[in-house]
Parts: structure tokens; sequence; C-alpha cells
């Protein structure tokens, strides 16, 4: 008796059991995300290992930004086709934010030409130096030689990063500038241009940012496709494929628009449906950008 008792627990405790496995950073909103929306399923949530690697008598979905396996080492990950296909090696895209052009619905959009010019030109170029992930977007932008083609060689990534507020292109003390110097310069300027996440926006007062509109990164005139930096989230399944097709009505629940939507609406991103619903006018432009794009690239270890 003791022993079919023990063999009992041992069995409970150690089959597979389904699981969200959800990056560190997100889990407070991927908790608040299956609260409020009533997946056909509930399960267990824990924080994704800091190796990226399952437990063995888990299965389920990976919610995360690292991407699907393979993609983690390189610095920058282009993803082709993403808008039309939703998925990438079996990981479903959820969401997306992007990174867009923003500035007072007043002032032109910015040209390839004054965004090239070291000189500077009219109006001002705001970046918040400070940032290093900004310094890193701005960098890729201008060593993108031709649509998806960034040097692979670490010397011209570096001479960038190293010259980038050596000339006049941005405002003056752009290195020393962080968001909360850079956002009134944006409200208070004409014409004035800030490359940010959409996220980062929707941070402010709803009344601060109602008079913004959003723009793709201007592209250099010889290009006829544009690629659109963002970070994304992931469903990536993973664990005992016989077990996960238990699971299909979650994998329903995860590309329906409404519910993406919802995800998106909670990390003020975009969602990656079609179909998605839009949160306002530069989130709109965002998507359209996202649904027209020939593919996505992100940066990593920078």
């Amino acid at each position: 008796m003791a022993l079919v008792i023990i063999g009992t627990v041992v069995f409970f405790v150690t089959r597979p059991r389904p699981v969200w496995l959800v990056d560190e950073s997100y889990r407070t909103q991927w908790g608040k995300i299956l609260d409020t929306s009533a997946p056909p399923r509930r399960l267990s949530m824990a924080a994704l290992p800091e190796d990226g690697i399952p437990p063995k008598n888990r299965y389920g979905y990976i919610i995360t930004t690292k991407g699907p396996p393979g993609a983690e080492p390189a610095p920058i990950v282009i993803y082709p086709g993403l808008a039309s296909a939703g998925e990438y090696s079996g990981a479903l895209v959820l969401a997306l934010d992007p990174w867009m052009m923003f500035r007072d619905f007043k002032d032109p959009t910015v040209s390839r030409s004054r965004v090239d010019s070291p000189i500077g030109g009219e109006g001002v170029l705001i970046v918040p130096g400070r940032d290093r992930n900004v310094v890193w977007a701005w960098t890729a932008q201008l060593l993108q030689q031709q649509p998806g083609i960034f040097p692979l060689e670490e010397a011209p990534w570096e001479e960038a990063v190293e010259t980038l507020f050596r000339d006049r292109r941005f405002q003056p003390g752009a290195e020393t500038y962080g968001w909360m110097d850079a956002m009134p310069l944006l409200y208070r300027s004409s014409p004035a241009w800030l490359y940010a996440p959409l996220s980062r926006i929707r941070q402010e007062p709803l009344q601060e940012t109602s008079n913004l509109e959003a723009n793709r990164f201007p592209e250099r005139e010889d290009w006829h496709e544009f690629g659109l930096q963002a970070d994304i989230l992931w469903a990536i399944p993973f664990g005992n494929e016989k077990k996960r097709a238990k699971l299909d009505k979650i994998i329903a629940w995860l590309g329906d628009p409404k519910t993406q939507t919802q995800i998106a609406d909670t990390l003020n991103w975009i969602p990656a449906h079609r179909e998605g619903g839009s949160y306002n006018a530069i989130s709109r432009t965002a998507r359209l950008a996202w649904l027209s794009s020939s593919f996505v690239w992100q940066i990593r270890s920078r």
C-alpha cells in the first residue's frame, strides 16, 4: 500500500503539466491579460528560465520577446514576410512595439536628406541620447545599406556609435538627453521629429500626444521596399506534441484578433493580427506600417 501511495504521488508530481513560461519582465502584464480575457483553459504560469530552456516535465507556450530558437545570438534579427505569415519557425506573433518617427500634425514629414545630413538643417531631430536602445536604433538605421542589409563586422557599428553625436544632425546636447528632456522639446519645437517606440509615446498623457502623427523612418529614394523596426511578443510552443495537441483551443485563442488587441492594449503595443483593433490614430498608422512591411527587424545583444 505504501509503495502504491508513493508511486501515485510521484506520478502526479512528475507528470507533464501545461504551463505558460513568461519572460520575467512581462509576467505582471501577462497575468493581467489572463485574468481579464478568459482563455478557454487555465494554465499555471511561471517565469521563463534565464537560459530559455523549459523544464522537462512541462509543455505549453513560451511568451517572450527573445524570439524563436536560433534568433537569440544575432545582433539584428530579420524576419522576412512576417506580416503576411503571422508566424516564424512555428512561433506565433502576438503583438509588436513598432519604432516610428513622431511629429506634430502641423509639421511636415522628415526627409531622408535631413536624416542623413551631418550638418543639420531645418527643424530639430530629437534624440534622447542617454537611452542605449535609441542610440542603437539610430545607428542601425544609418548603417542600413539596402533594405534589410546591415554590416556584419563590428567595426562599422563601433565607429558609428562613437561618432553619432559629433556632428550637427541632432539637437544640441543630444547625448545628455533623457526621455524627460526629449518629450517636452518635441512638444515645443516646430518642425521637430522623434524616432521612438510606440509604447513610449503611449506612456505620455493623452492631452500631450493628441496632436502627434507617426510616419515610417524615411527610406532612401532608390529603395522600393521597406522594413519596420519593432520589438515582438511571441507565443512559442514547447514540450510534448501529443500533450500540446490538447491545447488547440489555446492556440486558437492566442490567434484571435480580439485577444491580440487586448494583449496589445495591455502593453501599449499593436496587435499582430490583420483584423486587430487600433487604440488611436498613431497606433493605426503603426499597424498599417506593420501590415505593409516587407520584413521586420529587431535589435538584440547591443
